[in-house]
């Protein structure tokens, strides 16, 4: 279970005894949540959602800050002691950590190979948790070869695999003879495919050999991911660079969800997967695509998925829309967003 997810069925349990208390009509209003709790009907009665589950998955897919806001709120009201400190954590990584708007555990075809001596194992061990806590593939001699294991083998299986080679130069590296033999290996792969190679400085040690030849900084500098890119040597693939190819395979991905939207045949089906994309930022032609099919089915535009997309989706590129073809959306988003606030 992803952590929002579960957070999600915690707070829900924590708040259902107050759901018929609870004033969602006026909540939804005072934090901008309009469309992900309730609607107003034909007659201007509002309705909500049958659930409490149901409406704070919904505010959190459509601003999830907003979402804290109103529960925090919501606590302090009926008086309901509930630590928020982790959730705000985990949008905060999901923002400015990463840099890039999709889930962290999306990032796992990309591969780092931590080289470091057994003397620097504490600063190679932070560095490595950096990566494992974005949920991409790295590996750490360490850490992942396991009890029993060819050690030889997986090791220069890695470092095959490898699309990053990151050198943790201390003195100790330096006397290693198997260290220097991962960094030869690191840097033939730097010539043959442009792989990228980062050196970071544990101790005093000035670079030597092969490392004269690639910028390289501090490893205490690097606290995120972020921090590498501004170290790369500019003949090498900068992670940005990296991080772009894999948000290209994220795209194709994403693309292939939106191709089984078109054939949902069930309001449940088309909250899936919106559900799946709803912390992802979307290309215009991906809008595009999602509104074309919601106006051919009924299934996906009757969704509360879909509901919360076109509130987030459709102020941002209406000027990019055709006015004539998607006519049909605009008169939707008036009336779930606009006649009845």
């Amino acid at each position: 279970m992803r952590f929002d997810d579960k957070f999600i069925a915690d707070i829900s349990i924590t708040l259902e005894p107050f759901f018929d208390e609870i004033d969602w009509e006026f909540l939804e209003k005072k934090f901008d949540l309009t469309g992900s709790i309730g609607k107003y009907n034909n007659h201007n009665i509002y309705y909500y959602q049958e659930s409490v589950e149901r409406i704070i998955d919904n505010s959190f897919n459509l601003n999830s800050k907003k979402c804290i806001e109103m529960l925090e709120y919501i606590c302090y009201k009926y008086n309901i002691n509930f630590d928020f400190e982790d959730i705000r954590n985990y949008i905060d990584l999901e923002e400015k950590d990463i840099g890039i708007e999709f889930p962290k555990s999306d990032f796992q075809h990309f591969r780092v190979f931590i080289s470091y001596s057994s003397e620097d194992y504490e600063e190679a061990i932070r560095i490595y948790n950096i990566f494992k806590n974005a949920n991409m593939h790295c590996f750490l001699a360490s850490e992942e070869i396991k009890l029993g294991e060819n050690w030889n083998e997986r090791i220069f299986e890695e470092l095959i695999k490898a699309d990053v080679f990151i050198f943790l130069l201390s003195e100790s590296y330096k006397k290693s003879f198997w260290c220097n033999q991962e960094a030869s290996i690191g840097f033939l792969k730097r010539e043959l495919n442009n792989s990228l190679v980062i050196p970071l400085l544990t101790d005093n040690i000035m670079p030597y050999g092969i490392f004269y030849s690639v910028q390289g900084t501090n490893s205490n500098k690097i606290k995120t991911l972020k921090d590498l890119s501004k170290f790369i040597d500019s003949n090498s693939v900068s992670l940005d660079n990296a991080l772009n190819l894999e948000y290209e395979h994220k795209l194709r991905e994403i693309d292939d969800l939106i191709e089984k939207l078109c054939d949902v045949t069930n309001y449940y089906d088309a909250n899936e997967i919106f559900d799946k994309i709803k912390f992802i930022k979307l290309e215009l032609y991906q809008v595009k695509k999602i509104f074309d099919y919601a106006m051919l089915n009924n299934q996906i535009s009757g969704s509360f998925g879909f509901n919360s997309f076109l509130k987030k989706y459709y102020l941002k590129y209406q000027n990019k829309l055709d006015s004539k073809r998607y006519a049909k959306i605009k008169l939707w988003y008036k009336q779930c967003f606009e006649d009845y606030i």
